[in-house]
């Protein structure tokens, strides 16, 4: 078969993920923990306190570490398993910075959903994490050098 899909690379790429992610997660709460308070401060300047803030409570998780997280995983899982050698710096650093910027506005869309109907923002914090999944997987692909 394609050296692509030697199931040795694979495996090795499912293993690096899943120990990158881990150390990612576990890098981003501990160093950057006060990122969700930042975006909750911006979030509450932005809507207000009078917009249904007080039904949620932030938490790391809410501050984009996680898709970050993800979004280097893959990278660093792709480099390691020799998959891709190079990338685009630029898009590299766009990615970073768009996921944190798009998260906010994320949070905010999920706290609006949520002065309609607190059923509605868990069905809008749902979708919302897929669409982060698949914004990741977009910079991803963008990020890596032809």
């Amino acid at each position: 078969m394609d050296n692509y899909f030697n199931i040795k690379k694979i495996l090795l790429f499912v293993i690096t993920f899943a120990v990158c992610y881990g150390l990612f997660i576990f890098l981003g709460i501990n160093i950057f923990g006060q990122l969700s308070e930042i975006e909750e401060l911006v979030i509450k300047e932005v809507i207000g306190d009078s917009a249904g803030t007080d039904y949620f409570v932030f938490v790391v998780y809410c501050s984009g570490i996680v898709t970050i997280s993800a979004y280097l995983a893959m990278l660093f899982s792709l480099i390691a398993c020799k998959f891709i050698k190079k990338i685009r710096l630029h898009w590299f650093a766009i990615s970073l910075i768009s996921i944190l910027i798009i998260n906010i506005f994320r949070i905010i869309t999920i706290i609006y959903a949520g002065t309609l109907a607190i059923w509605l923002a868990e069905i809008v914090h749902i979708v919302s994490w897929f669409y982060m999944g698949a914004l990741a997987i977009y910079l991803l692909i963008k990020t890596i050098a032809k």
